[in-house]
């Protein structure tokens, strides 16, 4: 019973260590990286989930506008 503490203590803490990020990987970087490095906006029509309006919005506005 104790070995299960201390196992699950152990596989919290390696879970707990993953790198978080905010949006998910929609794969928007390869489709559109074009209009991120150009800092233009994409239209609307290859602009498919939220996350993908999230990612134009972070390449587009400035840090301060956008935090």
């Amino acid at each position: 019973m104790r070995t299960q503490h201390i196992r699950l203590a152990c596989a919290t803490s390696a879970l707990a260590a993953r790198p978080y990020l905010n949006e998910p990987d929609t794969g928007i970087e390869e489709a559109l990286g074009f209009y991120a490095s150009n800092r233009t906006l994409p239209p609307l029509d290859k602009i498919f989930g939220l996350p993908d309006f999230e990612w134009a919005a972070i390449n587009y506005m400035n840090t301060t506008a956008y935090t």
